[in-house]
Protein backbone atom coordinates (compact mmCIF):
# COMPACT_ATOMS: atom_id res chain seq x y z
CA UNK A 1 0.00 0.00 0.00
CA UNK A 2 1.23 3.42 -0.84
CA UNK A 3 1.50 5.76 2.15
CA UNK A 4 0.10 9.20 1.37
CA UNK A 5 0.71 10.95 4.70
CA UNK A 6 2.07 10.35 8.17
CA UNK A 7 3.95 7.24 9.16
CA UNK A 8 3.65 3.48 9.25
CA UNK A 9 3.28 1.40 12.41
CA UNK A 10 6.52 0.89 14.30
CA UNK A 11 7.70 -1.34 17.17
CA UNK A 12 6.77 1.56 19.48
CA UNK A 13 3.08 1.00 18.62
CA UNK A 14 2.60 -1.78 21.17
CA UNK A 15 0.40 -2.65 24.11
CA UNK A 16 0.52 0.20 26.61
CA UNK A 17 1.49 2.89 24.09
CA UNK A 18 -1.03 5.45 22.78
CA UNK A 19 -3.48 3.63 20.48
CA UNK A 20 -2.75 4.37 16.82
CA UNK A 21 -4.52 3.73 13.52
CA UNK A 22 -3.88 4.20 9.83
CA UNK A 23 -6.81 5.19 7.60
CA UNK A 24 -7.22 4.70 3.90
CA UNK A 25 -7.82 7.86 1.89
CA UNK A 26 -11.52 7.03 1.40
CA UNK A 27 -12.18 7.00 5.16
CA UNK A 28 -9.90 9.98 5.81
CA UNK A 29 -11.88 12.09 3.31
CA UNK A 30 -15.22 10.91 4.75
CA UNK A 31 -14.22 11.83 8.30
CA UNK A 32 -12.06 14.92 7.79
CA UNK A 33 -12.94 16.19 4.27
CA UNK A 34 -9.88 18.21 3.21
CA UNK A 35 -8.41 18.66 6.71
CA UNK A 36 -5.19 16.86 7.60
CA UNK A 37 -6.17 13.76 9.66
CA UNK A 38 -2.67 13.14 11.06
CA UNK A 39 -2.72 13.60 14.84
CA UNK A 40 -6.52 13.70 14.99
CA UNK A 41 -8.56 11.17 16.96
CA UNK A 42 -11.12 8.64 15.81
CA UNK A 43 -13.18 6.43 18.11
CA UNK A 44 -13.34 2.72 17.38
CA UNK A 45 -15.32 0.15 19.31
CA UNK A 46 -13.33 -3.05 19.66
CA UNK A 47 -14.21 -4.20 23.17
CA UNK A 48 -15.50 -0.78 24.16
CA UNK A 49 -15.35 2.68 22.53
CA UNK A 50 -11.78 3.95 22.57
CA UNK A 51 -10.02 6.90 20.91
CA UNK A 52 -7.18 6.16 18.51
CA UNK A 53 -4.74 8.69 17.07
CA UNK A 54 -4.45 8.78 13.29
CA UNK A 55 -0.76 8.30 12.45
CA UNK A 56 -0.99 7.66 8.72
CA UNK A 57 -3.07 7.62 5.55
CA UNK A 58 -2.66 5.08 2.75
CA UNK A 59 -4.13 4.81 -0.72
CA UNK A 60 -7.32 2.74 -0.78
CA UNK A 61 -7.10 -0.83 -2.07
CA UNK A 62 -9.68 -3.09 -3.64
CA UNK A 63 -10.29 -6.39 -1.84
CA UNK A 64 -13.08 -8.70 -2.95
CA UNK A 65 -14.13 -7.21 -6.27
CA UNK A 66 -12.13 -5.20 -8.78
CA UNK A 67 -15.35 -3.65 -10.11
CA UNK A 68 -16.48 -1.94 -6.90
CA UNK A 69 -15.06 1.12 -5.21
CA UNK A 70 -12.59 0.53 -2.38
CA UNK A 71 -14.33 0.59 1.01
CA UNK A 72 -13.46 2.98 3.85
CA UNK A 73 -10.84 1.10 5.89
CA UNK A 74 -9.02 1.50 9.19
CA UNK A 75 -5.86 -0.43 10.09
CA UNK A 76 -4.91 -1.22 13.69
CA UNK A 77 -1.51 -2.18 15.11
CA UNK A 78 -1.91 -5.86 16.04
CA UNK A 79 0.38 -5.42 19.04
CA UNK A 80 -2.13 -2.94 20.50
CA UNK A 81 -5.16 -5.20 20.09
CA UNK A 82 -4.46 -7.74 22.83
CA UNK A 83 -7.72 -9.65 22.33
CA UNK A 84 -6.97 -10.15 18.65
CA UNK A 85 -5.94 -13.64 17.58
CA UNK A 86 -4.18 -13.29 14.23
CA UNK A 87 -4.97 -15.96 11.67
CA UNK A 88 -4.18 -16.39 8.03
CA UNK A 89 -6.52 -18.22 5.67
CA UNK A 90 -4.98 -19.28 2.39
CA UNK A 91 -6.87 -20.81 -0.53
CA UNK A 92 -4.65 -22.17 -3.28
CA UNK A 93 -5.85 -23.36 -6.68
CA UNK A 94 -3.63 -25.19 -9.06
CA UNK A 95 -4.26 -26.42 -12.55
CA UNK A 96 -3.21 -29.93 -13.47
CA UNK A 97 -2.27 -32.93 -11.42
Amino acid sequence: MRRLAGRDFSPADKEGSPPAVILNDVLARALFQRDNPIGRSVVAELREPQPFQVIGVVRASRYDDLHTAPPPTVYFAIQQITAYMPTLHVHVRRAGA
